[in-house]
């Protein structure tokens, strides 16, 4: 699954951004995603989910041979291993196969700008302006990845 987005995209933070994402249900609430982020929308095996930071929790999963790093931003946790649905992501030169734990999909939505982070604490989590009216919440999947590959580790 890929979509449009425009040449600078969500993690530019300045001038025109409309692009496609995907609005799905995460946890109690709903979030959007660019669709260019998204290789596959999949069910995969996955492990006991461990806290990362105060807003992420993580487990290693398996789908289609491949070992992938799930990312959950969900509250609740999941007290043993299973199946969970997800996003399997498109990120070119990362070592690491990602993915991004949904509950569901509900649709494409047309963004027409993306705010700039509200937190310093939560940089990739920002409020898209949609064409139909309203806003919703948006994970800037590249801007998350990106922190975490680039994280010191805890002591």
């Amino acid at each position: 699954m890929t979509g449009a987005r425009a040449a600078d995209g969500p993690s530019a933070g300045e001038g025109p951004q409309r692009f496609v994402a995907l609005e799905c249900r995460v946890g109690l609430g709903r979030m959007s995603v660019a669709t260019d982020m998204i290789d596959v929308l999949v069910e995969y095996a996955v492990g006991v989910r461990l806290p990362l930071t105060d807003r992420i929790s993580y487990s290693v999963g398996a789908w289609d041979g491949d070992v992938v790093l799930s990312i959950s931003v969900a509250r609740g946790e999941r007290a043993a291993a299973g199946v969970t649905s997800g996003l399997v992501l498109a990120v070119p030169g990362s070592a690491t196969r990602w993915a991004f734990e949904i509950v569901a999909p509900v649709g494409l939505v047309d963004v027409v700008a993306v705010s700039k982070p509200q937190s310093t604490n939560a940089r990739w989590m920002r409020t898209a302006s949609l064409a139909r009216g309203g806003i919703l919440q948006f994970v800037d999947l590249r801007g998350l990845i990106d922190e975490l590959e680039h994280a010191s580790p805890r002591p």
